[in-house]
């Protein structure tokens, strides 16, 4: 069991037990990560987006049940504890009652509230330089000869940012969301843009541009 500390003026954490995981008909995005395959320019298309720490807690503890109730001869008995603050949560209401169907029609109505898939669309473009200036220069540039088509067509693009881990083997990373109400429009946008994009990606490696890619449907944000 692993154990959590806290400041003595907290109450003890509660020790949340759950049953060995029996056989649930689970969609493969709460099990296995979906693949992605890639195509010039290291374009990655998926069918799953990116999902909550709830979702991914309650994908991960049930697979921890799980290693406790395969063998048949002792599932019966055997148990998982949890040690959390928050015992009456709905995730592990639902983790207690293997309620996958409950803790779903949550998520979606967290991901309805927020504008998330699957009520929106999105697509990331991502851009890697020798320097975090020229990465996000190119999706500067990529957002701002293409903003009127968005707009157009209901299309939002939102600044560029650096990624959530910036650097990696010296090479500095960013990324623009693209939301769309609507998938047909997004897929139609981002097929018109390709050439524009291609343009200015030969236009920025002068300035250190390394790489970019289109992501439809990303897994992270």
């Amino acid at each position: 069991m692993e154990r959590t500390t806290a400041p003595a003026s907290n109450p003890a954490p509660t020790a949340v037990s759950l049953p060995a995981a029996k056989k649930m008909g689970l969609p493969d995005s709460m099990s296995t990560p979906p693949k992605t395959t890639a195509s010039a320019p290291r374009a990655r298309r998926t069918s799953h987006t990116s999902r909550s720490p709830a979702e991914r807690q309650f994908a991960l503890l049930l697979q921890a049940a799980g290693r406790a109730g395969r063998d048949a001869e002792v599932a019966g008995r055997s148990e998982m504890w949890v040690q959390t603050w928050h015992p009456t949560h709905p995730l592990y209401q639902a983790l207690r009652k293997y309620d996958f169907a409950d803790f779903a029609a949550q998520q979606l109505k967290e991901r309805e509230m927020a504008g998330l898939p699957p009520y929106a669309h999105l697509a990331m473009l991502r851009a890697e330089g020798k320097t975090q200036e020229a990465a996000q220069g190119f999706l500067e540039a990529a957002a701002q000869a293409l903003m009127a088509e968005a707009q157009a067509v209901g299309v939002t693009l939102y600044p560029a940012v650096p990624t959530p881990v910036q650097r990696v083997a010296n090479v500095e990373r960013a990324q623009l969301m693209i939301e769309s109400a609507q998938r047909v429009p997004l897929q139609r946008f981002l097929s018109a843009a390709q050439a524009t994009w291609f343009m200015l990606a030969q236009q920025h490696r002068r300035s250190g541009l390394i790489r970019w890619a289109v992501d439809v449907d990303p897994l992270s944000i």
